[in-house]
């Protein structure tokens, strides 16, 4: 599946489960990209069986390439 997004970033979490830990990251991620002033990226985001693969939508230029044994939890966050 492919997707089209603005990306703000990531970052970790310290345990893979709970809805919790997962909004508190969101807010992380949130905040960071307010805090920097910067303009969200285009980026297009491929999932697959192989994993996540995330790329510039302008250069597509690789930005991240995530292996699915490295996803132990998945959540949504309003």
């Amino acid at each position: 599946m492919l997707f089209s997004l603005k990306y703000m970033g990531m970052t970790l979490v310290e345990q893979p489960k709970g809805e919790e830990l997962s909004a508190a990251a969101v807010k992380r991620i949130v905040a960071t990209a307010k805090a920097s002033g910067k303009k969200l990226q285009k980026v297009t985001l491929k999932v697959s069986p192989r994993g996540i693969v995330l790329n510039d939508s302008g250069t597509n230029e690789l930005i991240e390439n995530v292996s699915i044994y490295s996803v132990s939890y998945c959540t949504v966050d309003k």
